[in-house]
């Protein structure tokens, strides 16, 4: 079965953790409140005044698996981007985190020259997608749940949390009370 560790691969692993374990650097944080595995989130304020975290982030390559050509040749690159994005954040997350929001991308053109003196334009979104889920303490429209949550997805230019800022005024100004999903664990 997938997943399931030869002896091999087993003993490498526990020797691996043990050098590990052994060679890690001592950060001594001194005395803290509260409970040592609790960290800072990412939050924004929205528009409306509501505090969000972003919980949980997914991202990878837009362009991972492009073998060649140049990107926007064939379709629009932001139709076509947007339509597998969202496809892959209803598919890498439960239902019950409600349906994805695409934030509309910056579109990159250009143009290459080859070699034989022809051009060809050239169209790209961010070269990192993103699947992000934003919570609230504060729940969208049912007052009977305890919280709420909203699937963004969007495009940047490279791995982390979002910077870019097209991509931060549009997390600003989610529609929050009609978008999210609100929900009780």
């Amino acid at each position: 079965m997938h997943g399931d560790l030869n002896e091999a691969e087993r003993e490498m692993f526990d020797i691996q953790a043990k050098r590990c374990s052994t060679n890690a650097p001592v950060i001594d944080t001194g005395r803290t409140k509260g409970h040592p595995l609790t960290h800072q989130r990412w939050t924004r304020t929205l528009a409306d005044g509501r505090v969000i975290a972003l919980t949980k982030l997914i991202q990878f390559g837009t362009y991972d698996g492009m073998l060649c050509g140049l990107p926007g040749q064939f379709w629009d690159e932001i139709e076509y981007r947007g339509k597998e994005a969202l496809r892959s954040a209803r598919g890498r997350l439960p239902p019950h985190f409600g349906t994805p929001v695409l934030l509309t991308p910056q579109r990159f053109v250009g143009e290459v020259t080859r070699s034989d003196g022809s051009s060809e334009r050239w169209q790209r979104v961010g070269f990192v997608t993103c699947i992000g889920v934003f919570e609230s303490s504060e729940v969208a429209r049912d007052p009977g749940e305890c919280y709420s949550s909203l699937v963004a997805v969007w495009f940047q230019d490279a791995f982390g949390v979002p910077t870019e800022p097209l991509v931060l005024t549009q997390i600003d100004a989610l529609d929050w009370t009609r978008l999210a999903w609100d929900w009780t664990p």
